[in-house]
């Protein structure tokens, strides 16, 4: 738990105010752009960085000023950090030979290691021998046999190739699993954070915008750069202002609301309104149109940009809807999945259904 945690360097503020309570073998990621402050967060946590202001609580006693060595936190860097004259063995088992274990109970736990992480063929080899994604293995396998309290990842997958990060993200998905402990893992890519974690932690400039469910996070975001900042392809966001008639002016076109929607919002003040491409629809005859400019095919999909003198959208199609550039097709808004954000502070007012709305 950290509990009102400041980190400055010098005049700069890196981490503000920050509240925040992982539960026990919970998977957390800490979610934003480079510079928002969760790499610094989670230095704090393994004892590398020492608050400004503030303490670090875990099972009710206070570490804020516990050395990292006495924390039994095993941190996984974006770098291997692989010793190259030892190899994949020793290099799993060192930080136990430090701690002078038996040499039997070492063996013991770097083959449930090596069998865990599939490695079991490469154990007399030497870093140099490996690949990039058998030496993020090997770094994670060091810090899973010291049985620590905490897992501990700052961008563990950001030097492997986009395949191999999504083969290593589902196998790190599975082994945490059967580990069933607790991890907080740093990434700025939300497809790992959407789907690893239990709950993510959102920041931006050092302050926590929101700490939800992958799901709660999607559908619900409690502002604008949450909403904008995950999802892919991005939100697409225009003005949107609430005539007398109860209906939404947007894109130059006039979208009736249901009254539960109509309720939350005041007539005649402009909203920043968010779209998410799954739920536009293209057809004909609906309003507004708007002409294609791109067409990406992704083979089960297609990403479709859309433009008017009023503004951008961006849909997702099907494989087979005839949609080229320079088409010019009508968008269908479904009034039940509308996404709408005050213009000053982008404070979430409505979200999809009446059970997320604000």
């Amino acid at each position: 738990m950290l509990a009102d945690v400041w980190k400055s360097f010098g005049s700069v503020a890196a981490v503000k105010a920050l509240d925040l309570e992982i539960r026990d073998r919970e998977f957390v990621s800490f979610l934003g752009p480079s510079g928002c402050g969760k790499t610094t967060t989670l230095n704090m946590i393994a004892g590398l960085e020492t608050p400004s202001r503030g303490r670090i609580l875990m099972d009710g006693g206070d570490v804020t000023r516990v050395p990292p060595r006495l924390r039994n936190f095993a941190m996984v860097f974006q770098g291997y950090a692989l010793y190259p004259h030892m190899t994949v063995a020793e290099n799993i088992g060192f930080a136990l030979r430090v701690r002078n274990l038996d040499r039997s109970e070492i063996g013991r736990r770097v083959a449930d290691a090596a069998e865990r992480l599939e490695l079991k063929d490469v154990l007399g080899r030497y870093p140099r021998q490996l690949s990039g994604g058998q030496r993020q293995r090997v770094a994670l396998g060091r810090a899973f046999v010291r049985d620590p309290h905490v897992f501990l990842l700052d961008e563990p997958l950001s030097n492997l190739d986009a395949v191999l990060r999504v083969q290593t993200r589902v196998e790190l998905k599975r082994l945490f699993a059967e580990l069933d402990t607790t991890a907080v893992y740093v990434t700025h890519d939300q497809a790992e954070a959407m789907t690893m974690s239990d709950r993510i932690a959102v920041f931006r400039h050092g302050v926590l915008q929101q700490f939800d469910t992958p799901l709660a996070i999607y559908r619900s975001p409690a502002n604008l750069f949450v909403a904008t900042f995950v999802g892919s392809p991005p939100m697409s966001v225009v003005d949107a202002t609430l005539d007398e008639d109860g209906s939404l002016r947007l894109l130059g076109a006039a979208l009736p609301l249901p009254e539960p929607v109509r309720a939350r919002l005041r007539t005649g003040e402009t909203y920043r309104l968010g779209l998410r491409a799954e739920d536009l629809a293209l057809a004909p005859t609906a309003a507004p149109a708007m002409r294609v400019d791109v067409v990406e095919h992704l083979g089960a999909a297609s990403i479709v940009h859309l433009s008017s003198p009023h503004g951008r959208l961006i849909a997702q199609s099907g494989p087979t809807e005839p949609a080229r550039a320079g088409d010019v097709v009508g968008v269908r808004i479904d009034p039940a999945m509308l996404y709408l954000f005050e213009r000053q502070g982008g404070t979430a007012v409505l979200t999809p259904g009446l059970a997320t709305a604000r």
